[in-house]
């Protein structure tokens, strides 16, 4: 507003404290239509009145209204009650008014209410009394009056002032004198920078350093030569506040391989105070107090530093790089070949040590993966121990790819030039089983008692079912170690005279060969020409088995006049090959399958199922035909 330095209005309340208004062409302070409060504030060198007051009812204590070309205070409208006044002397909230309106009014009361000017401070030069500062228009029954205690004047007053009043520590503080004087002249000044009730200063404008944070409270006392005093107290004048330190450091080297040792250095920034305390927090679970410490990191990985440092009022800060040091994994390598294993078909489990081939120059414990590219052969890892087994009757060459791994494929950071990528290793060798011949192997024989007796031109068939897993095998049977010359599974001899005998049936290979022996007591009781022993009816497996392209299916009938049927089923149960389907007398018979459908097409490899059926009996056996 144009109209004054500083105009209220229009509010019920507002505040001018600790301020000053000056030099201007106008009030230097106007208030319309409101109740401001002016505490301790100076108001002076206008070219008007210092306070304008229209129909406000402003309150002013501890202010100064002076030097000002019109009235110190101007009062006018009829709701203004201005209040002027202090309770006592004692009272801090009495105010200066003097040498306004070049030494005559201080005060003008236009209204018709009575103002309270108790107890302020007037100073006058060419008046006799200070009631002729006083202009309430006596002469106008309608004024009212300003009441005040004359010749308040001359009285000793402490005051001062602070620049500045806030910051950071330590924070440095000019302090001024501003207390006025009585009759005579202030010759001491005690400070009490804390109010804690000791004096830390008996200069005038002295200058006091705050070095830890908090709020204070300031007071002045003075002295004149009368030995009069009066104090001024400040309440948390003072705002002192602190500024953290700034964390920060360096490392000489950030990554390399275990132990890799690093030289931290501490860069951290004081704020207000010195920095007192370090602590060093490494990543590893290991920490350090020392400001410039050194640190040896052991293990593979990615750590994150960080530092927290304190100063004397234990103010901290912290700073933290994450995965700062980077120590590199050494993959794991050879150090000895596995070298191939040779070893004969059917060979006992044996062991490798793959801790005696692997290394790793961490220290890692090493943890193995074994491949390899056959069915036939077994590997098994229990820690560092591969055990290697194989089936049996397998003979051939099996590779086998053994990795080591040291466990931190998850830590790798670096080129894979540099071998510094990789956290493995791999060696392969090859198990070379070598053949061995194996003793052909019975699968069974007829009859199944070796110890017999029959009649006297009794005929009797003797039946061996034996395979070789490698080789081909020979059948050869002798009477009483005189070879009969034939070559076939299944020999059939006619015993016609009476005595012991010993039927023998070797079955061999180029290496092996097995041998049965039969006891048979022949009887001399008189039998039909021709007759065949039968004991039962009877499906036998057939020979050979598995067999390509052919094989040959013996049964023995027991009676007469049999009906028999004979098929070959596939694994689903379907008729692939009916084989018999007749009548047959007492007698021991074989049929041959061609590996031939219904349709004399050829079947595919496979196994099948051949079944022989007669009244009273009923039988099923297997066969693979392998092509």
């Amino acid at each position: 507003v144009a109209d004054a330095n500083v105009h209220f209005y229009n509010s019920t309340s507002g505040h001018f404290i600790n301020s000053i208004s000056e030099y201007s062409s106008d009030p230097a302070l106007k208030t319309t239509d409101c109740s401001p409060e002016i505490n301790n504030s100076t108001f002076r060198n206008s070219n008007s009145q210092g306070i304008y007051c229209d129909n406000s009812s402003l309150i002013i204590r501890g202010s100064l209204i002076e030097n000002n070309a019109d009235y110190g205070i101007y009062i006018t409208g009829s709701t203004s009650i201005p209040d002027l006044g202090a309770n006592d002397l004692a009272d801090k909230g009495l105010n200066t008014i003097q040498n306004n309106d070049d030494g005559n009014f201080q005060v003008y009361n236009n209204t018709a209410n009575t103002i309270n000017a108790y107890y302020n401070i007037w100073e006058y030069d060419n008046a006799d009394s200070i009631d002729a500062h006083i202009y309430d228009d006596d002469e106008n029954p309608a004024k009212g009056e300003v009441l005040f205690e004359p010749w308040l004047t001359n009285v000793l007053v402490a005051e001062f002032s602070a620049i500045p009043t806030s910051g950071n520590a330590p924070l440095t503080v000019n302090f001024t004198d501003l207390s006025i004087p009585g009759t005579v002249s202030i010759i001491e000044w005690q400070w009490d920078f804390q109010n804690d009730g000791t004096i830390d200063s008996y200069d005038q404008n002295p200058i006091h350093i705050y070095d830890n944070p908090g709020t204070y409270t300031v007071s002045l006392t003075v002295t004149d030569e009368n030995d009069s005093t009066d104090t001024e107290i400040k309440i948390d004048y003072i705002t002192v506040e602190s500024i953290s330190p700034t964390a920060n450091f360096s490392a000489d080297t950030t990554s390399g391989y275990a132990p890799l040792t690093v030289n931290f250095t501490d860069l951290s920034i004081p704020g207000s105070w010195p920095i007192v305390a370090w602590e060093w927090d490494f990543g590893d679970s290991t920490f350090s107090n020392e400001q410039n410490p050194t640190h040896e990191y052991i293990s593979v990985g990615n750590y994150t530093v960080s530092l927290t440092v304190f100063d004397e009022y234990n103010t901290t800060d912290i700073m933290t790089v994450e995965n700062l040091i980077t120590i590199i994994n050494r993959a794991p390598y050879v150090i000895s070949e596995i070298p191939d294993q040779i070893v004969e078909e059917d060979f006992e489990a044996f062991t490798i040590n793959l801790d005696d081939h692997f290394a790793d120059d961490d220290g890692d414990d090493l943890i193995y993966l074994v491949e390899y590219n056959s069915d036939e052969i077994q590997a098994a890892v229990d820690d560092s121990i591969l055990t290697l087994s194989s089936v049996q009757d397998w003979f051939g060459t099996a590779s086998i790819v053994v990795t080591a791994n040291d466990g931190h494929s998850d830590k790798r950071k670096y080129s894979k030039s540099k071998n510094r990528y990789r956290a493995s290793c791999s060696d392969t060798f090859d198990v070379v089983i070598q053949p061995v011949n194996d003793a052909p192997i019975l699968n069974y024989f007829i009859p199944e008692d070796t110890t017999f007796t029959i009649k006297v031109d009794s005929t009797v068939m003797f039946t061996i079912s034996a395979y070789d897993v490698d080789s081909e095998i020979q059948f050869s049977w002798f009477i009483d170690d005189e070879n009969q010359e034939i070559s076939d599974s299944i020999f059939t001899y006619t015993f016609i005279e009476e005595g012991g005998y010993e039927v023998k049936s070797v079955v061999s290979d180029e290496e092996y060969s097995v041998e049965t022996v039969w006891h048979v007591t022949v009887e001399a009781v008189s039998v039909d020409n021709n007759v065949v022993v039968i004991y039962q009816t009877k499906l036998y497996q057939n020979t050979p088995n598995p067999f390509n392209p052919e094989t040959k299916i013996c049964f023995d009938i027991k009676d007469n006049n049999s009906d028999v049927s004979l098929a070959i089923y596939d694994i689903k149960g379907q008729l692939v090959k009916r084989l018999v389907k007749r009548n047959y007398n007492r007698g021991k018979y074989s049929v041959i399958w061609n590996g031939k459908d219904n349709n004399e097409k050829d079947v595919p490899s496979g196994i099948y199922f051949f079944k022989m059926e007669m009244d009273k009996f009923s039988n099923v056996k297997k066969c693979i035909l392998l092509k």
